[in-house]
Formats: structure tokens, C-alpha cells, sequence
């Protein structure tokens, strides 16, 4: 099996992972609710990933909330939940999110963005201002991913994450403090396996 298809399995793993656990428990037959069904009163806090974003990891279009209509997910404030998560393969250098404040105010701070290990991956970073105000209609940004390119290995990183009404009060569930690993491959790997594709599909060419 290549890097490569590796890598997209691992991807896969993740999002559906991610899908089990981030989900609220609902009864079989109420499974689709969750995706389909439009509440007319939804116009709370909401975060979450895109369809799109996660169609790119498992080919599937779904939604993936943190935060839905002003709730915390229960499984987000789960102290074990990055022992839950599977590895972030080296092929997934972002993820991006969306949120939206709705009809009321919210304001947020990234209060963390760090790495244990710094020389495989260097501290996360974001798309946006570190603080500022929650967008009150649907707006994506991106926690970028950057591995140092000097070593191959595991490292964990840190994001969290505060966000408090206009009044200055914690929304309940926050601040998030998610711990989560990602994969870091040496500038150098890559390097040699586009080498011997390259002199592979030389060698070919001079053979016949």
C-alpha cells in the first residue's frame, strides 16, 4: 500500500471518528434528523465543519458540530476525548471550520495555540485575529497545521478556544481545550520518494 493511500485512509478514520464522537447520541430511526432536519429557531452560536471539508477527507458531504445552537458538544468537554481521535495523518497540513454567532453576540479568544514538540511541529496557527467577535452570519477560517519539515514523528498540539457573551460570561462548555496529534514527515521523505518516482519511471522509459 502507498503513502499516499495510506494516508487517505487515515484521513478517513479521522473524519468518521470524528462523526461518532462529536454526534449526539439519537434513536435509529432518527439518524438523519441530525443532517436534514432545519430547526426554524437555529440562530444561536454554531461550530462546526464544513460539508465540504469533510468530503474531502471521506468523500462524504456532513456537517460535524462543536457547537450547535449555542450547546457545547458533551463529548468536546470529555477530558479523555483526544484518546478517542486517531493520529492526523502528515498529508492533512488544515482544517477548516465555520461558525456564526446568529442573532446575538459572541466574542472569542484563542487562548491557546501550542506544541509540545516544536522541532516536528510548529505551534498551530489561524486564518483569522486570535480575538475578536464572532461573525454573526456562516464564516470559515482554517487552523493551519505547519510540521517543522526538519524531523519525522508524532507531536501534540494544544488549541483553546474561549467564547463569551456580550456581557463578558463564559457560553457554558467553554473555554475548549482540545489536545489532539498530528504527523510530521521529514522534507527529506518526501524528497526520495519523488526521486525514485521519477528515476523509476526513467528507467522505463529506457528499457523499451
Amino acid at each position: 500500500m502507498t503513502d499516499t493511500t495510506t494516508g487517505q485512509l487515515q484521513a478517513l478514520v479521522l473524519v468518521v471518528t470524528l462523526a461518532c464522537t462529536l454526534l449526539p447520541p439519537v434513536v435509529q430511526s432518527r439518524q438523519e434528523y441530525y443532517y436534514t432536519y432545519q430547526d426554524p429557531y437555529d440562530d444561536d452560536l454554531s461550530l462546526w465543519i464544513n460539508e465540504q471539508q469533510v468530503k474531502i477527507f471521506s468523500g462524504v458531504a456532513m456537517k460535524i458540530y462543536a457547537i450547535d445552537n449555542g450547546r457545547v458538544s458533551p463529548h468536546i468537554r470529555d477530558p479523555n476525548f483526544s484518546q478517542y481521535l486517531p493520529v492526523i495523518p502528515s498529508e492533512v497540513s488544515s482544517v477548516n471550520f465555520t461558525w456564526k454567532a446568529g442573532s446575538k453576540k459572541y466574542y472569542y479568544n484563542f487562548d491557546r495555540l501550542m506544541s509540545v514538540d516544536e522541532n516536528i511541529l510548529k505551534p498551530p496557527t489561524i486564518s483569522i485575529k486570535t480575538s475578536g467577535r464572532v461573525p454573526k452570519n456562516a464564516k470559515e477560517f482554517s487552523v493551519i497545521l505547519p510540521c517543522s519539515g526538519n524531523v519525522s514523528g508524532i507531536a501534540m498540539f494544544s488549541i483553546g478556544l474561549l467564547i463569551q457573551t456580550r456581557k463578558g460570561k463564559p457560553v457554558p462548555g467553554t473555554p475548549l481545550r482540545i489536545k489532539l496529534r498530528k504527523e510530521c514527515a521529514h522534507r527529506g521523505v518526501y524528497e526520495r520518494s519523488s526521486t525514485l518516482t521519477s528515476s523509476s519511471q526513467g528507467s522505463r522509459f529506457l528499457t523499451t
